[in-house]
């Protein structure tokens, strides 16, 4: 769990000292929020690489030495004189850190392999998945508040140098040994998961999900903080709802894998429920929120973001027990191409809703409501398409 879950919370523990680096290296609020976007362009390079030396070192060796180069330059972050040196150091930090989500899910892949083993096990983890990054503001509001926006460098070297150790101490080897002795080919499992259709609809899946859930740490700072006026310790209670909407919805998901709920039908409810969310997310914007008590306003911006990652949390298990079933026989690699895939699109669409930041109160819920309209939208074509296929085919 944690260590699935370290390389978001060092994603989101940014979020609460994104005003003092802005301030920190006198640059623009749109380049402090771009340490949120370059972080997936790492992690997608990351996947990649961590993904495919899985099947030929091994599940822990892999995770290792990952888990050292996270360590190595979350060290650098601490020096780093100028925003741009800092943009760097963290793209390869997350190339490191991009170790963390590749790895755990393959071992989970490599001890599960029943459809619905693996959706309760990804009902699980989807809480680390999503309540690690909402721990995130939490702490990082703390240590900034309490000590500077250093302090936030200085933690994640430590928690770097602890999960190395546990990892050596403690972590077991799940390659099988045939598979570890069978000849290594890439390139044919490259091309496979490419020319698979149902692969690119989970790949926009999953990236529109992360994307929702990120622009909501890279808008609700400056939401919360400069519109609001929340101090860093009072903001880092926002990690606290979105983390209680991510429990409530992974136990709700994991209920629905035990009555035997298609995916397909659970990723279609998690999308309708977000879009219900972000409907609910911008009601007051026509009606008149500027006379709301700021009390009020902070519980409904509060609650109704909880209730967006409810939608989220509530879809992402589905996809990840579903999204590789037919490549067990190539885990690493085949997850390694479908991560680098959808990291690079997440870091795509973090690089536009970057361009479209703003002080307004709205653009998260807009954001929110346009994507998952788009992937709800993707569904229903690709179910027609499918029918559509059948029909022709005379077995409908």
């Amino acid at each position: 769990m944690v260590l699935i879950g370290f390389p978001q919370l060092s994603e989101t523990i940014f979020a609460p000292i994104l005003p003092a680096l802005s301030a920190h290296y006198h640059v623009s609020e749109n380049l402090s929020q771009a340490t949120l976007s370059v972080y997936f362009l790492g992690f997608a390079f990351g996947v990649f690489f961590w993904g495919i030396l899985a099947d030929r070192w091994g599940r822990k060796p892999c995770m290792i030495a990952g888990l050292i180069c996270y360590t190595i330059f979350s060290a650098l972050l601490w020096v780093s004189p100028t925003i741009w040196v800092l943009l760097g150091v963290r793209v390869l930090q997350a190339f490191g850190a991009a170790v963390g989500s590749v790895i755990t899910q393959t071992m989970m892949r490599d001890c599960f392999t029943t459809p619905y083993e693996r959706m309760k096990v990804f009902s699980i983890i989807s809480q680390a998945l999503a309540f690690a990054p909402a721990t995130g503001p939490l702490l990082g509001g703390y240590l900034a508040e309490i000590f500077s926006f250093q302090a936030v460098f200085a933690f994640l070297i430590v928690m770097g140098v602890v999960l190395t150790w546990v990892s050596r101490a403690l972590l077991p080897e799940t390659l099988p040994v045939q598979r570890h002795q069978m000849e290594f080919h890439l390139w044919p499992i490259c091309k496979r998961v490419l020319q698979d259709g149902q692969i690119w609809v989970y790949v926009l899946l999953v990236a529109g999900l992360n994307c929702m859930i990120f622009s909501c740490y890279g808008e609700s700072p400056f939401v919360f903080m400069e519109t609001l006026h929340l101090s860093k310790m009072q903001y880092g209670w926002f990690g606290l709802t979105v983390g209680a909407g991510c429990f409530v919805a992974a136990k709700f998901s994991k209920g629905l894998a035990e009555r035997h709920k298609a995916p397909d039908f659970i990723i279609r409810l998690g999308l309708q429920f977000t879009i219900g969310s972000a409907l609910l997310y911008l009601v007051p914007s026509f009606l008149h929120f500027e006379l709301w008590s700021r009390y009020a306003q902070v519980i409904w911006l509060m609650g109704t973001s909880g209730l967006v990652f409810v939608g989220i949390v509530m879809t992402l298990p589905s996809i990840f027990s579903q999204a590789l079933v037919a490549y067990q026989d190539c885990l690493g690699r085949a997850g390694a191409v479908f991560g680098a895939l959808y990291y690079a699109v997440l870091s795509l669409m973090m690089a536009m809703v970057n361009l479209i930041h703003s002080h307004s109160i709205w653009t998260f819920g807009l954001i929110v409501l346009g994507i998952s309209s788009g992937l709800w939208l993707i569904l229903l074509l690709q179910s027609r398409f499918f029918s559509a296929f059948l029909v022709k085919k005379g077995q409908l």
